[in-house]
């Protein structure tokens, strides 16, 4: 799927946020705070509340 973001690549999405400018450090560590952040319960793992408040604004 095209992120339309030619100028950040490479970059991925991840959830609600887009990751842009990454190299193979900058994924390993994207990688490491994500799992850390499930351990947790963290911010990143708290998304499908946020999608559903937007299906619902009017």
């Amino acid at each position: 799927m095209c992120l339309g973001a030619c100028d950040r690549a490479p970059m991925l999405q991840c959830n609600l946020k887009f990751e842009e400018h990454l190299d193979e450090a900058k994924f390993e560590a994207l990688l490491a705070r994500l799992r850390a952040e499930a351990e947790t319960g963290g911010e990143e793992t708290a998304v499908a509340p946020k999608i559903a408040s937007y299906a619902v604004k009017k």
